[in-house]
């Protein structure tokens, strides 16, 4: 087109021929000259060399330094793009129109669903029957994909009704359960401090009658000593559970060799039971945490006194300490009743026991291993419990940050 610009140029971004004519060796526009310097093929936005602001597409040539130019006015350019501006404009404005007769005809089919819809939603609650029955009224109707999806939604909304509620009278059971579980542990916690009140009541009767230095003197007073630790351990345990639900129970870390703590730990307690001491047998190597350590005392003593109470009358008891990075691990086995697997899970809750007669002959609140538990985990640790089951002895395992 006249309008049009074409060159050839070469390799020294000069005229061999070009339309409008130009002599040949004029130098080519310094904007076309930039960009065949710096692609092969391509196109670039410049003025022409009579000044007609325009698009021009180049190539070189594969066989000589020569390249190839074409350019077009801009206007030209733009002219096709209004063209299909106005194009998209008309059928926009044509697609419009049809899109609000679609819609008039749409909102008249889609009220007939939309009011069943609400009735149904109205019907949502306890009667779950009734509800569905309204739902599966909507489904039936003539209607649109999106009230099926709604209908499918208020079906999920009247079964988490349903659940809700079921969860509700799951709760109500929960609260009954905990009322005759604190009921139980009162008559627990009673029987408890019964027993020893009436061994000390009765010593305190021998005492009266029985001379200084008399057998059962001595005696009495074993038992007054024996049964006041036993309620101050009692006493001491379940201020212990209160501070540490409280979250005031404070540790007083500091880092200390562990080894030497439980040989003396062990030891404490052998004298502490007196006639009724235990055989202990103490191994292990050195290793350091940071530990409080009157609660790590009361951790041990409380797994020795379990392996105590469950193991027959003369039973050895191993208590190894180990150093097994990043933990060093303290192990108390004994070789008594052991645990029952469906006991395991719950060793450690918050008063659980394992059976008992009525009697009651292994006595106790359930609360040491749970004291045991949540000291560990104060102290960054866990605790573990395994046995291979009845009457095969068990193996507790506190694991702390090894320093």
């Amino acid at each position: 087109p006249p309008t049009w610009a074409a060159a050839v140029i070469d390799g020294r971004a000069r005229f061999v021929a070009r339309l409008p004519p130009r002599p040949s060796g004029d130098p080519i526009a310094p904007g076309l000259q930039r960009a065949l310097q710096a692609e092969r093929s391509g196109w670039v936005r410049t003025h022409t060399l009579e000044g007609v602001d325009a698009h021009q597409a180049f190539v070189h040539s594969s066989l000589s330094p020569w390249a190839v130019a074409v350019a077009i006015p801009r206007s030209e350019v733009l002219a096709g793009t209004r063209g299909a501006a106005g194009w998209l404009v008309g059928g926009t404005l044509v697609s419009l129109l049809v899109a609000g007769g679609l819609a008039v005809m749409m909102a008249r089919r889609v009220a007939a669903p939309i009011h069943a819809l609400a009735r149904a939603a109205g019907d949502l609650g306890p009667d779950t029957v009734q509800t569905r029955t309204s739902l599966q009224a909507v489904r039936r109707q003539p209607g649109f994909a999106e009230a099926v999806t709604v209908v499918d939604a208020l079906e999920r909304a009247a079964d988490s009704l349903h659940e809700r509620q079921a969860l509700q009278e799951r709760e109500r059971n929960a609260m009954r359960d905990a009322d005759r579980a604190k009921d139980a542990f009162l008559a627990m916690l009673g029987h408890e401090l019964r027993n020893p009140l009436s061994a000390i009541m009765a010593s305190a009767h021998v005492l009266r009658l029985s001379q200084p230095g008399a057998d059962g003197h001595e005696r009495a007073h074993e038992v007054i000593d024996r049964q006041t630790r036993q309620m101050t351990r009692l006493i001491e345990d379940l201020l212990d559970i209160s501070r540490l639900a409280a979250g005031k129970l404070r540790l007083d870390c500091r880092r200390t060799e562990l080894l030497p703590l439980v040989q003396q730990t062990v030891h404490s307690w052998q004298q502490a039971h007196g006639r009724q001491a235990v055989p202990v047998r103490c191994a292990g190597v050195a290793a350091w945490a940071e530990v409080d350590r009157a609660r790590f005392e009361q951790i041990l003593v409380n797994l020795l006194d379990n392996a105590h109470k469950f193991s027959p009358p003369g039973s050895p008891i191993d208590v190894t300490l180990r150093s097994e990075p990043p933990w060093v691990a303290l192990n108390v086995q004994d070789q008594g009743r052991g645990i029952a697997p469906l006991a395991l899970p719950h060793l450690f809750d918050t008063f659980y026991q394992a059976p008992q007669s009525m009697h009651r002959p292994d006595g106790g609140l359930g609360l040491g291993l749970s004291l045991v538990r949540q000291l560990c985990e104060r102290h960054g640790g866990q605790v573990e419990a395994h046995s291979e089951g009845a009457g095969r002895g068990a193996t507790f395992t506190v694991l702390l940050p090894l320093v």
